[in-house]
């Protein structure tokens, strides 16, 4: 009977990745066979060959008891089916051989299909539609799906032998199908996995009565739009005629000259900035005629940040409105609706040392024979008080005691020491006492205030007498950031 090998031998392969060998391959990729001998007590001896008499052309590399045959790049010539010998000597017997195989497959298919026609469809006649499969193996397996949107029209999977594969398909378009896709998608059936490619192409469909010419009509055109700067906007055009127009965009600068912006029914920025305001044609046009429309898409004024009293700040408003076009720059609230400045296409104020008197609603209009659009910013101008500690000593010869602050807005401050009130009125807070007695001594508080709201501080004097006896005070006032301006001083003990 056969002898009973006691050496164990497995083959498997494919790229680093790869691990069975009976999935096809890439043509142009590389494959590695790997063989391994198990139970062996001395060195191993690999053969490699075919089960029919040809050449591997493959490389060989072997270490005790691995080897690999190599094969880069992958082509048609390497599909075999590919045996592994191994032969050693176990302790105590003779040599023993064992042996293995597996099969080498490759396919490709690199490129998409390409859709060609001979004609322009033409409503309710038939078209031939050609599909072509470049470089395609094994293209026996390949199977051709023709497809209107989701709908397959032909399926085709007959055992074809060439190498570049081409399916025609014979249709009779509908006006319905203009504007629709048809897809050629070819698919390679290697087994396990599947490879597709597809190309999906638009059919423009010619009306059958293509001798009843339109020209462009019932256009129609996005609205005018408001755009920041930095961000994106769309501008879309449609009109119907026969044959179907095509759209083209222009943009009118203040000279009233125009430039093309662009093809096809939209028209899209990315980041507007000032130069792409203005107004825009959309002219759709055939060979019998064409039609015009326009819109003015205005830019608003980008955001001011945070201002504080005392900055300096330049408003600027503009428009590119076209032919007569005229910007005018207005301040709705705290000066009621008055006009600052106006121009042509571009005008500017510059506003030295905010008060919160400038804070408001600031309002862009742009005008020109199309209409009028307006844009607005809200400028707030905040108060900046400060904080201030003070030691002093009070003596009874005199005694002064402020308050100070920073603000831009109307304020008003009162100085109390317990049931008495001074009103110290809006600037140069001092109370001078110029005969001071131990009845000045105690707590005084410092109130600021105005229509928004108000602030306190509060301090404790301590009057000194002949003893030479004294004691420190302190005073702190105004503290504020970044609000709703207000002052409001007092003392703290």
């Amino acid at each position: 009977g056969p002898l009973k090998m006691p050496i164990k031998l497995g083959i498997f392969g494919g790229k680093v990745a790869r691990a069975r060998v009976e999935d096809c391959s890439p043509i142009g990729d590389s494959l590695v066979l790997t063989c391994k001998a198990s139970g062996c007590a001395e060195a191993v001896t690999f053969t490699w060959s075919s089960l029919i008499d040809r050449s591997l052309y493959g490389k060989t590399e072997t270490n005790g008891t691995v080897s690999l045959q190599i094969f880069n790049p992958l082509g048609i010539h390497h599909i075999n089916t590919v045996v592994c010998k191994a032969t050693c000597r176990t302790k105590g017997e003779d040599k023993q051989n064992a042996q293995t195989s597996t099969k080498v497959n490759v396919y490709a298919l690199p490129k998409d299909p390409t859709i060609s026609r001979s004609d322009l469809l033409t409503e309710g006649q038939e078209s031939n539609l050609t599909c072509t499969v470049p470089d395609v193996y094994p293209a026996k397996r390949l199977i051709i799906e023709w497809l209107l949107g989701d709908e397959v029209l032909l399926k085709q999977d007959e055992h074809l032998e060439v190498q570049t594969v081409t399916s025609v398909l014979k249709y009779r378009p509908t006006a319905q199908n203009n504007g629709q896709n048809v897809t050629c998608r070819a698919t390679l059936d290697i087994g396990i996995d599947k490879r597709t490619r597809e190309t999906v192409v638009s059919m423009t469909v010619q009306c059958k009565c293509i001798s009843v010419k339109n020209s462009p009509r019932n256009i129609i055109i996005s609205e005018n739009t408001q755009v920041k700067i930095g961000d994106g906007f769309t501008l879309t055009c449609h009109a119907e005629g026969n044959p179907e127009p095509t759209v083209l965009w222009r943009k009118l600068d203040q000279d009233g000259r125009s430039v093309v912006a662009g093809e096809g029914a939209t028209l899209l920025v990315e980041e507007a900035s000032w130069s792409h305001g203005g107004e825009y044609e959309c002219v759709a046009h055939n060979f019998v005629g064409n039609l015009t429309a326009h819109m003015t898409p205005v830019l608003y004024l980008s955001p001011s940040g945070e201002l504080k009293a005392g900055d300096s700040v330049t408003i600027t408003c503009q428009s590119e409105s076209g032919p007569q076009g005229r910007v005018a720059l207005c301040q709705l609230t705290g000066s009621q609706g008055a006009e600052l400045q106006s121009n042509q296409g571009h005008t500017s104020i510059t506003v030295q040392s905010l008060t919160a008197r400038d804070s408001g609603l600031y309002e862009c209009q742009a005008t020109n024979p199309y209409g009028k659009q307006t844009s607005s910013i809200n400028i707030t101008v905040f108060d900046e008080l400060y904080t201030e500690t003070q030691r002093t000593t009070a003596t009874v010869a005199s005694m002064t005691v402020q308050c100070k602050y920073i603000s831009v807005k109307s304020c008003s401050i009162i100085l109390i020491r317990q049931c008495f009130k001074y009103n110290l009125g809006r600037k140069g807070a001092t109370l001078l006492v110029e005969e001071a007695s131990w009845s000045h001594g105690g707590e005084y508080e410092c109130v600021a205030h105005n229509f928004v709201g108000n602030l306190t501080a509060h301090m404790t004097v301590n009057v000194q007498g002949e003893s030479n006896e004294s004691q420190l005070y302190q005073l702190v006032v105004c503290s504020y950031k970044r609000y709703i301006p207000f002052c409001k001083v007092k003392n703290m003990s």
